[in-house]
């Protein structure tokens, strides 16, 4: 049998409407490449970017540190000194020791504020960073404003930080110690408008000290460091 002939009858013989070979090749690579790109589509669907569930690992996690605690404080601010039953009942429920206070904020306006503080180790850091990811959008869609920072000893590298967490720098500071940078991750963590950019974290560090230090901030840092 001739070999022309042969490839004439598969690429044009089609008595019953039945595909082509090519076709049919053609189709299984673009029903790959679908399967490939399937779960990019639904991200990223209709121009609309979702937030990534996954949690932001702290400081201590993140292993650019030595250090097996870290200085964990939170405050809580309502503007309308009214802070909701709800939110009450859930700070209630963890292990802090929070104090109630209120602050001046102009024109006669109240705040009302409630802060804690405590050590965390490296062990229990991964549970807060959950509890705190799931409690501050809470807390915002209530009206109010969640702020953390962790402390810890030593100088973390900023920019490997924003890098293994895929953060996005917006601001940067250089100070005559150290330096600041904010930046915005995709996540449910709530965000504030920085000046012309969103942002929902910061990392800090000064080397001042024999071991320096390093702050990370949510959204952004809300006490002096």
């Amino acid at each position: 049998m001739r070999l022309d002939l042969l490839d004439t009858d598969l690429e044009y013989a089609n008595p019953f409407g039945i595909p082509k070979l090519r076709n049919i090749l053609l189709v299984l690579v673009l029903a790959y490449v679908l399967l490939l790109i399937w779960p990019l589509m639904i991200k990223y669907g209709n121009g609309v970017i979702t937030s990534s569930p996954v949690r932001l690992p702290w400081l201590l996690e993140s292993g650019l540190v030595d250090a097996t605690e870290a200085e964990v404080r939170l405050i809580l601010w309502y503007e309308e000194d009214d802070i909701p039953p709800v939110v009450i009942q859930e700070l209630e429920r963890e292990k802090w020791e929070w104090t109630l206070s209120e602050k001046v904020t102009g024109a006669d306006r109240r705040a009302a504020t409630v802060s804690a503080e405590r050590l965390v180790t490296r062990e229990e850091e991964p549970a807060i960073s959950q509890w705190y990811q799931e409690f501050a959008p809470k807390v915002r869609k209530s009206g109010g404003y969640l702020y953390l920072d962790e402390r810890v000893p030593g100088v973390v590298d900023i920019a490997a930080y924003l890098a293994e967490v895929d953060a996005k720098p917006k601001q940067w500071v250089w100070l005559d110690q150290g330096s600041s940078i904010a930046a915005y991750r995709k996540d449910r963590s709530p965000s504030i408008q920085a000046g012309s950019d969103l942002i929902n974290l910061q990392v800090m560090t000064r080397s001042g000290s024999e071991e320096g230090k390093s702050v990370l901030a949510l959204p952004a840092l809300l006490e002096e460091f």
